[in-house]
């Protein structure tokens, strides 16, 4: 189903957002004209501009810019000029005494030309580049989500926000922004030809920039950040699936999980946090585990990898963790990298190294449990089939629940006789897991499925 206004409008991507211009830029063959302030402009309302010719209702609108009340009470709309905000009206200024605007939805952020016309505009566009009615959940989802990652930057720089509460000075200075970026194509004060027009062909190319990374942010979402944004989510309902503490998250395809997995642990009220995430490299094809930072923008880990692992590779490195196949682990120790997933303990190593060293022992002792677990794990793998074959696939299957429950139950002990037993049923469990349910599949198929759906 398809919203009212997206109905009759479709897309907008393939027409042009600025129609040629003969003579002066004013012309157009639009029967709308909207109105801004002329001289310096800035980043909100050049994107303002541009969304509000995104919408059906004012879809090529005709700019005119000018701060003559006279003239912008005749135009049907006025951005960031005029001195009122009244939506009925298309009235869009943020600049009055009492203007107190916000996007709402959770976000406090003062509300500039550029969010008060996403606020009122921003579904529409949205739904129409998703092709879905605007009531939509992904459409809500997008709506939020470009506000937070483009929109919201831009009423806060337009309104002097800082991003910070400090008052200590900038370590760097960085003029790379959007905004700054706009500003810089005014025109100089050293250019010979201040005209008008020439200020309006500036304007319109501030317009274009300003546009063309709004429709970036919004494809961006659509494409990558919404389908990662629901494998992350499915992985985190089954984080309990690989380890029993719940923090361990293996995604099911490499995708960016950063952008997510922080709102998804509110969202989904996770507690404990993930501590880390597993995935494949689709480059080297080794398995790698990262620590999750302690928030979006910092770069200190939860819970690092230990610090005698850290700037160690390969064969050094397992040596050091008693772990076979190691590649690498970074000198800061948020992430580290394995040749497979199958690995021994590789994906529970952290965790279970640190438990051990709780309990009082010694990287010697250590090593030796890690070394019991993997050898049982070799010996028995070279039966378990047979005892599979011979017992029963189905009873394989059970007796590995069985014997990896006893094996978790034992980490609760402190005794390292105990934990020695618990790591030969681990390694047993891992025999039988890699075996047994795959054999019991594959005889339930052959009776009575055919071989190619295999």
């Amino acid at each position: 189903m398809f919203g009212s206004r997206a109905l009759f409008c479709g897309r907008i991507l393939n027409q042009s957002l600025f129609p040629k211009r003969s003579g002066n830029f004013r012309a157009s063959f639009s029967t709308k004209r909207v109105g801004t302030h002329n001289g310096t402009f800035h980043c909100d309302e050049t994107l303002a501009c541009f969304m509000l010719r995104l919408s059906c209702r004012f879809s090529g609108a005709q700019i005119v810019r000018t701060r003559d009340h006279q003239v912008l009470e005749k135009l049907d709309a006025a951005l960031d000029v005029g001195g009122v905000y009244d939506p009925e009206s298309e009235r869009y200024d943020h600049h009055q005494k009492g203007f107190t605007e916000v996007f709402g939805h959770g976000f406090n952020t003062k509300l500039s030309s550029a969010g008060l016309i996403y606020k009122h505009y921003g579904l529409e566009i949205i739904a129409k580049e998703l092709g879905l009615d605007q009531k939509h959940p992904d459409v809500q989802r997008l709506f939020l989500a470009v506000y937070k990652n483009f929109i919201e930057a831009v009423d806060a720089v337009d309104n002097g926000i800082q991003q910070y509460d400090t008052d200590q000075p900038p370590r760097y200075v960085n003029n790379t922004s959007l905004a700054h970026r706009i500003g810089r194509l005014n025109l100089d004060w050293i250019e010979p030809d201040q005209s008008s027009s020439k200020e309006d062909e500036a304007f319109h190319r501030a317009m274009e920039l300003a546009g063309s990374e709004f429709l970036e942010s919004v494809h961006f979402h659509a494409k990558s950040w919404l389908p990662a944004r629901s494998i992350v989510m499915e992985c985190l309902a089954e984080r309990h699936d690989i380890d029993s503490s719940g923090e361990i998250m293996k995604l099911s395809k490499q995708c960016p999980w950063k952008l997510h997995i922080f709102e998804l642990e509110e969202e989904m009220e996770i507690d404990p946090p993930i501590k880390y995430v597993l995935y494949q490299d689709d480059r080297s094809e080794n398995w790698r585990l990262q620590a999750v930072s302690v928030s979006p923008d910092k770069f200190e880990s939860r819970k690092a990898l230990p610090i005698s692992w850290r700037g160690l590779e390969k064969e050094k490195l397992s040596e050091e963790s008693s772990i076979p196949g190691c590649v690498f682990v970074h000198m800061s120790g948020f992430i580290g990298a394995n040749r497979s997933y199958e690995a021994g303990d590789w994906l529970q190593g952290p965790y279970v190294y640190y438990l051990y060293s709780t309990y009082g022992f010694g990287k010697g002792d250590i090593g030796q449990l890690f070394v019991a677990g993997f050898g049982s794990s070799l010996l028995f793998g070279t039966i378990v089939g047979s005892l599979a074959d011979k017992q029963g696939r189905k009873r394989a299957c059970v007796t590995y629940c069985i014997v990896y429950i006893l094996s978790c139950i034992t980490k609760h002990s402190p005794q390292y006789r105990v934990l020695m037993v618990g790591r030969i049923f681990g390694g047993i469990a891992t025999s039988l897991f890699n075996s047994a349910f795959e054999s019991w599949l594959t005889a339930e198929h052959n009776k009575g499925f055919l071989q190619k759906f295999l």
